[in-house]
């Protein structure tokens, strides 16, 4: 009589056990998923404030190719700035702050850039900083381009900063060329303010 294969208790439980354990993976997974998106609910993003208003019209946001949002603020020695009134002229905006190590790494960089390109603007935002401690940080660190304080978090909420530093280049018409977030070195700042210049 032929020998007959008798099922293996131990392989169907291996299989029910993984498929069991398969399954909890998944209502696992499913769970982070449906937590992710409720806390990313709950604490909510800026909002895309780019609406286009008539056809063929760039979008106000945060974003390249996008219009810059408008900073209207006054910088540290109390004179108005306007970044719509500068329309026509490149700018960079940077995000910064005294204890902000990467920060303090680049502002030598953009200095040079201030004084070699006089067709350029460059205007550094610091993160809710005490006018005082700023004004004292640009003197001792011989600083003189435009410098604004973001005190209420207004312009690093409409620019969507989430780290420091942050460059963003505006070109002439307006229009956000690039957005850099971290440290930028020489050649980069370079070849973007070349680029930046050419539009």
């Amino acid at each position: 009589m032929p020998d007959t294969e008798q099922p293996n208790s131990t392989t169907s439980s291996a299989r029910s056990f993984s498929s069991g354990f398969r399954f909890l993976r998944m209502i696992a997974a499913l769970g982070c998923l449906a937590l992710a998106i409720l806390i990313l609910t709950a604490a909510g993003l800026p909002p895309r404030n780019g609406t286009l208003l008539l056809p063929g019209k760039s979008p106000v946001a945060a974003e390249v190719s996008a219009l810059a949002p408008d900073i209207e603020a006054f910088d540290i020695h109390d004179v108005r700035f306007s970044l719509a009134a500068l329309r026509g002229t490149p700018v960079i905006l940077n995000f910064w702050a005294t204890w902000c190590a990467p920060c303090v790494v680049e502002m030598p960089l953009l200095q040079a850039a201030h004084e070699h390109y006089p067709e350029l603007r460059v205007v550094g935002i610091n993160v809710a900083e005490p006018r005082v401690q700023v004004i004292n940080w640009a003197r001792q660190y011989g600083i003189t381009y435009d410098l604004l304080i973001d005190g209420d978090g207004r312009l690093g909420y409409n620019y969507m900063v989430r780290a420091l530093p942050m460059t963003i280049f505006v070109a002439g018409d307006g229009t956000i060329r690039q957005i850099v977030n971290g440290t930028l070195n020489e050649d980069q700042l370079n070849s973007e303010i070349t680029a930046l210049i050419a539009r």
